[in-house]
């Protein structure tokens, strides 16, 4: 579905293709009546304006389209990265679970203290919401375990089924381990930070193409204003006026004299020394913007 910001510059550019259709005929009848005495005798003016008019309404249906693709690409975009983000929190919990599994296992042999001074950590373990802090804790501890003097001792605090051989392997096969868990969240993180640039890619080319599809509906309505007015057709530019106002252009005039007939609060009215003009200038001197507030 368009986001809020499409749908309403969709609305816009339908009833300026509206608008074109409905005026199309007394645009035409209105420029050739008064542009036909001075154009060429072969220049077929009448077909001349009604073609352009007719290729304004096929451009605006065409970047129509394309600001709907863009949209829905931004879309996808978005839905992507979302998914992105659930996979990296998905490989934060797994990190986190075999990190703990290794503390936890260690404890059990040695006890805790013991266990974390072997790993070279303090604390508790990073939370699986902030990957960051738990990937740098993570990739100390691997650096520990593979390290050539990091060997297990050969007493622990409980019995276990294993052979003196398996206890001193444990280090190797935690840091593989913990290093497969790391490279997945990293892989993830990675795939986060590309799909953000897709992103911001896909924004800007949405945002440049909302622009155009502004800019050329405020070109095409002055213009189809303009052709009006040439012909001689003022009721069918105060239509214009009211239901394609483009943007830029200023209130309904009823609404500017309302609003400069609104009287100022206490608090907006300056002092009468203030206001008043400056010795010696006449009042045709003096600028709009230091008579009053409209």
């Amino acid at each position: 579905m368009p986001s809020k910001m499409v749908v309403d510059r969709q609305r816009r550019e339908k009833a300026l293709r509206g608008l074109l259709k409905k005026h199309r005929g007394k645009t035409v009848e209105g420029v050739v009546e008064r542009l036909a005495p001075y154009a060429d005798e072969d220049v077929d003016l009448a077909a001349g304006v009604d073609g352009l008019l007719g290729a304004l309404a096929r451009l605006l249906a065409e970047h129509s389209d394309e600001l709907i693709r863009a949209d829905e690409r931004n879309a996808a975009g978005l839905d992507r990265l979302d998914e992105l983000r659930r996979e990296r929190d998905e490989a934060a919990r797994e990190l986190r679970r075999a990190f703990v599994e290794v503390r936890n296992t260690l404890a059990m042999m040695y006890g805790r203290e013991a266990g974390d001074r072997f790993l070279g950590i303090r604390g508790d373990s990073p939370r699986a919401h902030d990957p960051r802090r738990l990937m740098l804790q993570v990739d100390a501890t691997v650096d520990r375990l593979r390290g050539p003097d990091r060997k297990l001792p050969p007493k622990t605090r409980v019995a276990l089924p294993m052979t003196e051989e398996e206890i001193r392997g444990l280090p190797e096969t935690w840091s593989r381990s913990l290093e497969t868990a790391l490279t997945a969240l990293q892989e993830a993180i990675d795939r986060i930070a590309e799909g953000e640039k897709q992103i911001e890619a896909t924004r800007q080319d949405k945002d440049v193409k909302m622009e155009l599809h502004d800019t050329e509906l405020s070109a095409i309505a002055n213009l189809q204003e303009s052709l009006l007015i040439l012909g001689r057709k003022p009721e069918a530019v105060r239509i214009i006026w009211k239901k394609q106002r483009p943007v830029g252009r200023p209130a309904h005039r009823k609404k500017r004299r309302r609003a400069a007939t609104t009287k100022p609060t206490t608090s907006e009215r300056a002092p009468e020394k203030e206001r008043a003009p400056e010795k010696g200038v006449s009042p045709e001197e003096v600028s709009s913007r230091e008579v009053a507030k409209s």
